[in-house]
């Protein structure tokens, strides 16, 4: 349905597929209680206190998720198998951090989008009533600090700042059936350039032994309200050709469309058994049940039409609420490292995580489910003062054969403007893996730092 994809590819369920940066992914996202380094920001602020010297930080991933579906045949009509089609998605993160007071607090800065897949298929495919092809980015900066207020308690808070880009293409039809015939083109792109924020985090630490911490940091809500355009190719269609249709495009450069994003609530815990082992539980719940329905809102659309030798125009102005149904998910993750030697630290982790989007509502643009992961990889003391970071981290998403679809066409009278909806176009079997492969480079400085 059009624009869900929107917020399929945010976090861990529905739209994030892992969390930032290198070393957590390489540990399952087994990082709440454990992060030190910059990307604490991200996990939670109050382990910035860790940070014992100045760091640059870059991590660099390629994001790719593989998408099979094999749409129900419907009578006769027999349609292909489809897959997403599109190579590995650069995403970048970058940060800097630093101690204060003495070590008592630590500080960073940091510019990280979530590591999310897009989708593009084939045009004439039979997923193009669900999605052509649609991107997502959303990116946050800010700073955060976190704070020893007693031996062994930290407490840490950020500011968000949060830039929203979404699009999106898909076929609707003038007639309910796979007629291409029928079909028009949408495009949609939309922009939230400002948007704030916050996160907040507590750790516990031992400050005899060092072998034991708990952690926990809480996500808000956030809403974002885009403005952008709304586009509608005529040009294949019979009525166009016909001369019923007279607009061979037409375009709406003023629409909002309202996203929501749901809390979080992050804890973990970990364990030295000795100085060269730690190992963390973690457990993320995310809120998914926020986002009831999506919203299209401010449409004004005109289509130049010929009604029985009578020039007229015809005006889209309703908003378009479609239900998404989102369910509240969970995942437990567990993961750890361990020092081979003096300059190098292998890491390893994995996770279970149910999803955030009931089968029946999803489709090739909602491509979620519950899944199992792992991940791997390994710090390298390059020098004294930079490290390498690697990691590997693979997703297999256990989707059923969806059988009880609600996602079908979009069907519209171009004569009349009136909306409805047409066949079921979800239902199938779907299939779905996730890799992604990331480096990080980090240089340290300051005193004793290296030594």
């Amino acid at each position: 349905m059009l624009i869900l994809g929107l917020i399929s590819v945010s976090n861990a369920s529905a739209y994030y597929v892992s969390d930032v940066g290198a070393r957590s992914m390489a540990r399952g996202g087994a990082f709440v209680a454990g992060a030190d380094d910059y990307t604490a920001v991200w996990y939670n602020p109050a382990a910035l206190t860790r940070i014992d010297g100045g760091q640059a930080k870059i991590d660099f991933a390629g994001v790719q998720q593989w998408v099979t579906f094999d749409r129900e045949d419907v009578g006769d009509e027999v349609f292909d198998p489809i897959e997403n089609c599109l190579c590995p998605y650069p995403v970048p993160t970058v940060g800097l951090a630093g101690p204060f007071l003495e070590g008592r607090g630590g500080w960073a800065f940091g510019v990280y989008p979530p590591y999310a897949p897009i989708m593009e298929y084939a045009a004439d495919g039979p997923q193009r009533y669900d999605l052509v092809d649609s991107t997502v980015i959303e990116i946050t900066v800010g700073p955060s600090a976190g704070f020893e207020v007693i031996p062994g308690l930290s407490l840490g808070a950020g500011l968000q700042y949060k830039w929203m880009l979404a699009g999106q293409q898909l076929a609707i039809t003038t007639l309910e059936g796979d007629d291409p015939s029928t079909d028009i083109f949408f495009e949609m792109e939309a922009r939230d350039t400002f948007t704030m924020s916050w996160n907040a985090g507590v750790l516990w630490e031992d400050p005899k032994s060092q072998r034991y911490a708990v952690g926990a940091a809480f996500v808000p809500p956030v809403t974002y309200e885009a403005k952008g355009y709304l586009a509608a190719d005529f040009s294949n269609h019979a009525f166009y050709e016909s001369g019923q249709i007279l607009s061979e495009t037409a375009r709406d450069d003023d629409m909002t469309l309202t996203v929501k994003m749901p809390a979080q609530i992050k804890a973990g815990a970990l364990v030295r058994p000795t100085d060269r082992l730690e190992i963390e539980g973690a457990f993320v719940y995310q809120k998914w049940d926020v986002v009831e329905e999506i919203v299209i809102s401010d449409v004004d659309m005109e289509i130049d039409v010929d009604l029985f030798g009578t020039e007229d125009t015809v005006a889209i102005t309703d908003d378009v609420i479609l239900p998404a149904g989102y369910q509240n998910s969970w995942s437990a993750r567990l993961g750890g490292h361990f020092d081979a030697t003096e300059r190098v630290r292998v890491r390893a982790g994995g996770l279970y995580e149910t999803s955030a989007i009931p089968p029946k509502t999803q489709g090739v643009d909602l491509v979620d489910g519950n899944k199992i992961g792992y991940g791997a990889g390994a710090s390298f003391g390059v020098t004294k003062r930079v490290t390498a970071d690697v990691a590997f981290a693979q997703t297999f998403l256990l989707i059923p054969e969806i059988t009880d679809s609600e996602v079908r066409q979009i069907v519209v009278d171009p004569l009349s403007g009136e909306v409805s909806e047409g066949r079921v176009v979800g239902n199938g079997t779907m299939k779905s893996r996730i890799d992604i492969a990331s480096v990080g480079l980090q240089y340290r400085w300051g005193k004793g730092v290296g030594e």
